[in-house]
């Protein structure tokens, strides 16, 4: 079993904290991961779940406080009427990525419960800023480098023998491919084209092979982390994905077929400003024009009987 939990404190002597996540093992008092982040977070257990799980295995227990990232704030706290009608309380994405692996959660219920890795803080916290400082460390990446051998060190002075020495890490399988677990899963519905939206961007799956056949509208799991970006897992295969823009709607012209077409005359039109364009007959008009119009229009001749 693994205590877990993250500690702020001005770890790197620059007036500002920082959360150092850590696991140690029950048994041995052995550190099994440590990393350091801005704050405590989700990407942060997910490291320190990756680094315990490639240097030793797939541990067989957690002990957690109940922290929003491990725990549903629902948790335990279903009525009798909602656990009757069957309602569950969702994982959190830590709890569904332990679950995932066959790990159990168990929930601690105070500090004290989990005093092991609490003391491993407070001897830390004596420990590594002076360590940093020696070693002219003053940023993250350059912390979680060191911490990275720092383990072995403290374990070498620190950690004891384990009274039953069968290993309980379980060996991770061929098959598992760790980042696919420590990540973001959420669902999402993706098109004939294999077109789907995640947080306001577009994306499209790739095929993994030249003769991949995507697949048809349906569902699938986005998988989302720092790591690797953006995947798409569905029927059990995973896809690479690409930025999508979607082509913008043709608008249809105003005549197409079955839509009516709103009929504006012409400028030209009589009725509209036409009437301005011929010329009035007034009476001041020359006489002789009038009445060469008058004949033309009611006096012209018949043509010559036969």
């Amino acid at each position: 079993m693994l205590q877990i939990d993250a500690s702020p404190f001005d770890w790197l002597n620059t007036g500002q904290n920082f959360s150092l996540h850590g696991a140690i093992d029950d048994a041995t008092g052995k550190i099994a991961a440590l990393y350091l982040c801005k704050h405590e977070c989700l990407q942060g257990y997910f490291e320190t779940m990756r680094s315990v799980i490639s240097n030793n295995g797939i541990p067989v227990s957690i002990y957690a406080d109940r922290h929003t990232i491990f725990l549903s704030p629902k948790d335990g706290k279903l009525t009798i009427e909602e656990q009757l009608q069957g309602i569950q309380v969702k994982d959190t994405q830590f709890g569904r990525a332990v679950k995932q692996l066959g790990i159990t959660l168990i929930k601690a219920r105070s500090p004290q419960a989990k005093g092991r890795i609490e003391r491993l803080w407070g001897t830390l916290q004596s420990r590594l800023p002076i360590e940093f400082a020696l070693e002219n460390i003053s940023t993250v990446d350059a912390a979680n480098t060191f911490l990275k051998s720092y383990i072995d060190e403290y374990n070498s002075m620190f950690a004891v023998e384990a009274e039953d020495t069968e290993i309980a890490y379980r060996e991770i399988s061929p098959a598992l491919n760790i980042e696919n677990v420590l990540c973001i899963i959420e669902k999402r519905i993706f098109d004939n084209g294999g077109v789907f939206s995640f947080y306001n961007r577009t994306f499209k799956l790739v095929p993994n092979k030249p003769d991949t056949v995507l697949p048809h509208r349906g569902k699938l799991d986005v998988l989302a982390s720092p790591v690797f970006g953006v995947r798409a897992a569905f029927a059990g295969i995973v896809y690479d994905v690409v930025p999508f823009t979607k082509p913008e709607k043709v608008k249809k012209p105003a005549n197409a077929k079955g839509k009516k077409q709103k009929y504006i005359p012409d400028d030209s039109h009589y009725y509209k400003y036409g009437h301005q364009l011929i010329k009035k007959v007034t009476f001041e008009d020359d006489d002789i024009a009038i009445i060469k119009m008058l004949e033309k229009i009611f006096l012209w001749r018949l043509p010559p009987a036969s």
